[in-house]
């Protein structure tokens, strides 16, 4: 198993828009799309195939307070 599987999201809700991919959620919520694996990994029971991801799904992405990487 991951480590971070029986961990809780923390950080802030994001509902999944239709043609949303990681990466474009990185840029939304962080203004760049490289930080899409700290919402994958944010996310472990939500997120199984980081190439899909469904509209109508919550996430949550880590702020800058509480950063999963640095």
């Amino acid at each position: 198993g991951d480590p971070h599987e029986w961990q809780d999201p923390i950080g802030n809700p994001y509902f999944i828009k239709p043609g949303d991919t990681l990466g474009k959620i990185s840029y939304k919520v962080y203004g760049t799309k490289q930080r899409w694996r700290d919402i994958l990994e944010n996310n472990p029971r939500q997120i199984r195939n980081p190439n899909l991801i469904f509209a109508g799904f919550q996430l949550f992405y880590p702020t800058q307070s509480n950063n999963l990487i640095p």
